[in-house]
């Protein structure tokens, strides 16, 4: 445990050095993450994993001053039973008006979703929901011009999602209009855009109240382009490898939800959302049923790790529900999250108790189990639960 000590100690002296101290005008924020995650093997025949253990740090630290603003995340993260230091440029831009418009130019998180567990709208940089871990949010370098009108505002934007965390990636370069207006009480969304790896993009979303307490949220999202990992595996060829990566035509997302808020600090949330990207349930049992074949024989393991690619999907199955209740305490606040695949009956369970013993910072436990049926997607992911505990604090 002192290692893990000495590491955070080391990380928090290097990330406060990142920004230099002219800061006497400008408002410094700082946020420090430490995460304890324990990974628990399923039996996937999939993955060849085992019992793992790690401790994360993450200093958050952003600058800014009169339209401004600079922020780096500093990680140190236990992979392998190494540290690995890591300096994130998360954001770095300057907002500024001339005559009536509004424009915005260098690296920044946008954020257009409105859905919980999953967000269509945020194609310029794809967002990880409610994970175990430490997270680094990074934003896309972008160029914008907005003009307000009288229900709300315009806004062109031209964007380039090069990454620093994912040096392999390709960049995705595109430019768009996204358009946001308030109508009595629906909040709306609409948005075209065209990028060199969607070759074009539309998407909408709208938000209101029903009543004093309920709230409807929605989005929809079409493509012309998308890359998915496919393959032709079934019990009849199961000695031949079909994994391919294939560009494909006409991708559909959409995403309903409702939000009751009781009286008494209690929340509930429904969500449905589809993807016609991901694996139907026909190709998963064919994978299934050329896995097991495969399973029996050594000389086939090489066929069932490369069938684990096609468990990167964005969404690993078309249709979700997820049901999510939560408590907003003074101190304590408990959440419940449970992702259902009705299409195969998995299931994936997460609960977490957060606690602020004082202003700002927290403790948190929790646990994520994966599961459902024996031979549902969820079932053969390479997890079967994994436990964190959290402390995060704003200084």
């Amino acid at each position: 445990m002192h290692f893990y000590i000495a590491h955070g100690i080391r990380l928090i002296l290097y990330g406060v050095l990142i920004l230099p101290g002219y800061a006497y005008s400008s408002q410094l924020y700082k946020n420090i993450d430490l995460v304890w995650e324990r990974h628990e093997p399923g039996d996937s025949i999939y993955f060849d994993e085992s019992i793992e253990e790690n401790v994360s740090f993450a200093l958050d630290l952003a600058l800014e001053d009169n339209g401004e603003r600079i922020a780096v995340t500093a990680t140190n993260i236990n992979d392998d039973n190494e540290f690995v230091d890591n300096v994130v440029l998360t954001e770095v831009y300057k907002d500024f008006s001339i005559a009536e418009l509004d424009f915005t130019i260098g690296k920044k998180r946008v954020d257009w979703g409105v859905g919980y567990a999953y967000r269509p709208l945020n194609y310029l940089k794809p967002q990880v929901r409610n994970a175990t871990g430490i997270v680094v949010e990074e934003g896309a370098w972008i160029g914008s011009a907005e003009k307000y009108t009288d229900s709300g505002k315009v806004a062109l934007v031209a964007f380039n999602n090069k990454s620093q965390l994912d040096s392999q990636s390709d960049d995705t370069k595109g430019i768009g209009i996204h358009v946001y207006s308030l109508r009595g009480d629906w909040e709306i969304q609409t948005m075209g855009f065209y990028d060199d790896l969607r070759h074009g993009i539309l998407g909408g979303s709208v938000n209101t109240v029903i009543g004093d307490s309920t709230t409807f949220h929605s989005s929809v999202v079409w493509q012309h382009k998308y890359a998915k990992t496919t393959h032709r595996a079934n019990a009849s060829n199961f000695q031949q490898n079909t994994i391919n990566e294939e560009e494909l035509d006409g991708g559909f997302q959409s995403l309903f939800g409702l939000t009751h808020n009781f009286a008494n600090n209690i929340s509930l949330l429904a969500e449905y959302w589809y993807d016609s990207r991901g694996p139907t349930r026909k190709e998963w049992e064919n994978l299934f049923a050329a896995g097991q074949l495969q399973s029996q024989t050594a000389e086939l393991a090489p066929l069932l790790f490369a069938a684990g690619q096609v468990f990167t999907a964005t969404n690993l199955v078309q249709h979700n529900v997820l049901l999510h209740a939560r408590y907003e305490g003074s101190k304590f606040n408990p959440v419940l999250d449970m992702q259902l695949a009705p299409a195969d009956s998995g299931l994936i369970t997460t609960g977490r108790v957060g606690y602020e013993w004082m202003p700002g910072q927290n403790i948190e436990i929790g646990a994520r189990g994966f599961g459902g049926a024996s031979n549902s997607v969820y079932s053969q992911l390479p997890r079967r639960n994994t436990y964190f505990f959290r402390i995060s604090g704003s200084f």
